[in-house]
């Protein structure tokens, strides 16, 4: 259903404004449960950007959201260590935006 897509999206750089490829970008849904992934996790590409698809059935548990996901993103290197947790999105709209800048 096309109508159910959502998307989080943006470009992780480093205090230099240059793009980092290849670190692990993973979205989740904050709420009482705790996080749920929201989408697959994937990997920046050259220019530092990523894209992770979702569906409402990502965050709303039992009918209990109201509105839309409480996104926070993480940043991995590629040995799995974690290099960044963005604050939390709170009721994120359809299509969010979120960049994020890694001390390297």
């Amino acid at each position: 259903d096309p109508s159910d897509d959502y998307l989080v999206y943006g470009t992780i750089t480093d205090v230099e404004k240059v793009p980092i490829e290849g670190v692990v970008v993973r979205a989740v849904d904050q709420d009482f449960t705790g996080e749920n992934p929201l989408g697959e996790e994937t990997r920046t590409n050259s220019k530092g950007q990523y894209k992770i698809p979702y569906r409402s059935s990502d965050f709303i548990i039992d009918g209990k959201e109201t509105g839309g996901a409480d996104i926070i993103l993480y940043v991995y290197d590629p040995s799995g260590e974690l290099l960044h947790r963005a604050k939390p999105r709170r009721n994120a709209p359809k299509r969010k935006e979120i960049n994020v800048t890694i001390q390297r």
